[in-house]
């Protein structure tokens, strides 16, 4: 079993990673972020990489913990600097394996602007489940079983999580549930064993 990392340093890490690379970071990219670092640790490792639930806010998902560190000074949509790294924060403090997901996780998510992530997250299914108030604001909590599930899917189909340029679109936004992605999942696995 892994050892859980404080979701307030893989924050910090996060935070220093984006900005050495001079890009820009809101707060509520940050919390994408660790929102997609979470669910794929959930189906890739079958735990969690820390502790702390979503809401699913209509903004996207919130980690509350996250959401109160930063809210005295900024507001979801102002941008972290590395001032805005805790002060006792050491990159030792997220071990090899965790430190080494963050990075894939911001390699595949962290080159889109918020609202790109904002339009992934709302086609999913366990954010939609979670959040049937419409614009209304929501402390529902993401179901963790349902981001394992869906990230399970999605990987062992073998496609893009969610980015939209590689979905198909009719008209108004759809979520891929879970039930069609179980379905092409088992299609993947049959072509494969017959390949084999």
């Amino acid at each position: 079993m892994e050892e859980n990392v404080d979701i307030q340093f893989a924050s910090d890490y996060l935070i220093t990673a984006v900005r050495q690379t001079g890009a820009a970071l809101s707060v509520l990219k940050l919390q994408k972020l660790l929102y997609y670092a979470q669910g794929w640790h959930l189906a890739l490792a079958g735990e969690t990489l820390f502790q702390g639930k979503f809401q699913a806010w209509p903004q996207g998902p919130v980690n509350r913990d996250v959401y109160d560190r930063f809210m005295a000074t900024k507001s979801l949509d102002s941008e972290l600097f590395e001032s805005d790294v805790s002060k006792d924060f050491s990159a030792a403090e997220v071990n090899h394996e965790n430190r080494n997901h963050l990075d894939r996780v911001l390699l595949r998510y962290g080159k889109y602007e918020d609202s790109v992530l904002q339009e992934m997250i709302e086609r999913e299914a366990p954010w939609r489940e979670a959040c049937e108030h419409g614009g209304e604001r929501c402390e529902k909590e993401i179901d963790e079983d349902n981001m394992k599930r869906f990230c399970t899917v999605i990987y062992l189909a073998g496609l893009q999580p969610g980015v939209p340029s590689a979905t198909p679109r009719l008209g108004a936004r759809r979520a891929i549930p879970f039930d069609t992605l179980g379905i092409l999942a088992l299609r993947a696995g049959t072509e494969a064993k017959r390949a084999s």
